[in-house]
């Protein structure tokens, strides 16, 4: 099922979702190498950075984590040194991989980490689970014959007019 762009499998596997990745990616590098050898160095990272990153980090907060199997984030660094290798003109592969990561682009799993824990800090700074919380109890209340067991209901259709009874 694909869904905003993003593929889900049966059991939430994510591997759909990174063999699409992998296959487009793939698929325009030919075009990379054709634009590499007609741009200057720093506009060719540019239109990679923006154009094909794009694509491999889309939606990797949902599905790039510790759940993700590890032959499938071995196919994601490898496309993702593929890329690098293009920006590098490394066509015979002689640069290490950690020469390539001195061009300053996160691994999707690094860049994955990165935007989960940026989507943290931004709820946390909002406030908004103290605003969930307070909303989840003025909507929900006890019932008399199981006091343990909490009832919660539609405020939604508590409002005469536009006052809240």
């Amino acid at each position: 099922m694909k869904v905003l762009g993003v593929y889900f499998g049966e059991k939430l596997s994510w591997t759909p979702q990174i063999r699409s990745t992998v296959n487009k990616i793939t698929r325009l590098t030919s075009g990379l190498r054709f634009l590499r050898k007609r741009l200057s160095k720093r506009s060719f990272l540019e239109a990679t950075m923006s154009q094909f990153y794009s694509l491999l980090y889309y939606g990797s907060q949902v599905w790039l984590g510790s759940h993700t199997k590890v032959a499938d984030i071995r196919k994601l660094n490898s496309v993702h040194y593929k890329l690098l290798r293009i920006v590098e003109n490394d066509w015979k592969k002689r640069k290490r991989r950690e020469d390539l990561d001195k061009i300053g682009r996160a691994k999707p799993s690094l860049w994955a980490k990165y935007s989960t824990a940026n989507l943290v800090l931004k709820v946390m700074k909002s406030r908004q689970p103290q605003t969930l919380h307070g909303s989840l109890v003025e909507t929900a209340y006890a019932t008399r014959r199981n006091p343990d067991k909490i009832v919660f209901y539609d405020a939604s259709r508590t409002k005469f007019r536009h006052q809240a009874l």
